[in-house]
């Protein structure tokens, strides 16, 4: 059942599910855990310790076809704060494989509605492309609880089953350049040309110490960066680290379309933003701090427009919409014309500021994420292209 659909359960179903609470909360103190399936809540009846600590609660929705893992997860003892999730394959831990972690760190309101708390408690975890082998296996998650107790075995205890499709392995080579979009009347103007080295060769650079970076195209229209920050206490210990790839020789006309997809692949928080710079430099100048930025983050459903006059950054824009898709793919367009920049996310227009400012100039793709992170991102099918005639 998607995170949708329960929404829709619980408006519908407010009245029986508020009647409910009082009874939902008598049976947490006594220790019974809670879930949720195909809209009806489940209790799991289990012997507590003496302690009167509550293990971890909560539940596998589903692992879908793009191998994300999809649930929620909270302590009953520390109800506002977020848990790590472990996830292993083909049966719980020390039986099946053990693939990886992330933190419940998402909105799930629906959750909190009912549960009475607070806090994000939504977890995707995305699994390693060797599931991707068309056989059927099951997915096992663990709670890992805050106070010391036992990290629970998340519901459903016999897992959730799924099978992925396989995929190709495809061999790389040079894909021409498209000088029309099928079905638009937009010519494009550039997009990134690469060569066989940049397909094998992942570039690494080290960012102020702070943590380390890569670059890598995937072929001619994936762009593959790499986030890694250094563990630290303190999450907030540290600036941002950021990659920015730019593409000096090919300089923007006045009037202009942007577009590119960003793909959370891989991402183990998920925490980092995918950002389109629009920055005031003539091809034949060095790169200068004057420029627009425009960017999303998928994990809030943030977008941002800012920007910068020398390495002064103004905010413009910072709102939340339903417009991004947290999971997967989310394709950003930027219509700049006239005096009008225009963002539109998934095909739906969600802002426009009017300014005058840096017309022309050249583009860059950035990547930002923060201390105590790990994320791998993409920016596919990056295209600049022109205007239709209808449109001019």
């Amino acid at each position: 059942m998607n995170v949708l659909s329960l929404k829709m359960y619980f408006r519908s179903h407010k009245t029986k599910v508020l009647q409910g609470l009082g009874v939902i909360f008598f049976l947490l103190v006594l220790g019974i855990g809670i879930a949720f399936s195909s809209g009806r809540i489940s209790l799991d009846v289990r012997q507590r310790a003496a302690t009167g600590k509550s293990d971890p609660v909560g539940w596998i929705d589903l692992v879908d076809q793009e191998g994300n893992v999809v649930g929620w997860a909270l302590d009953p003892d520390l109800p506002a704060d977020s848990i790590d999730i472990h996830v292993y394959i083909d049966g719980p831990a020390g039986v099946g494989t053990y693939v990886g972690s992330t933190t419940a760190g998402r909105a799930r309101n629906d959750v909190n509605e009912v549960m009475k708390v607070s806090g994000m408690h939504g977890y995707y975890y995305q699994l390693p492309d060797s599931f991707f082998d068309g056989k059927t296996h099951t997915a096992f998650v663990h709670g890992i609880d805050l106070t010391g107790n036992v990290n629970q075995l998340l519901l459903p205890q016999t897992g959730a089953t799924f099978t992925l499709p396989k995929k190709d392995t495809p061999t790389p080579s040079e894909i021409p350049v498209p000088t029309e979009v099928p079905g638009a009347d937009e010519r494009v103007l550039f997009h990134p040309s690469y060569t066989v080295d940049d397909n094998v060769v992942t570039q690494s650079f080290t960012t102020n110490a702070y943590g380390v970076t890569s670059l890598r195209y995937i072929d001619s229209r994936k762009l593959r960066m790499s986030l890694k920050a250094p563990d630290r206490i303190d999450p907030s210990d540290g600036p941002l680290i950021s990659l920015q790839k730019s593409f000096p020789s090919f300089q923007l006309p006045n009037d202009y379309i942007v577009e590119v997809e960003t793909k959370l692949d891989k991402s183990y928080d998920g925490n980092a933003w995918y950002i389109i710079v629009l920055n005031d430099q003539s091809v034949d100048k060095p790169f200068n701090d004057n420029a627009y930025n425009v960017g999303i983050h998928q994990n809030s459903g943030l977008y941002r427009i800012s920007k910068m006059v020398n390495s002064l950054e103004t905010e413009i824009s910072n709102k939340r919409t339903d417009t991004i898709d947290p999971s997967y793919v989310n394709k950003i367009r930027i219509e700049r014309k006239g005096d009008s920049i225009r963002l539109i996310i998934n095909g739906i227009f969600v802002d426009e500021i009017q300014d005058n400012s840096y017309k022309g100039g050249v583009i860059s793709l950035l990547a930002k994420g923060y201390a105590s992170s790990y994320a791998v991102i993409e920016f596919n099918n990056f295209m600049v292209k022109e205007f239709s005639e209808t449109s001019k």
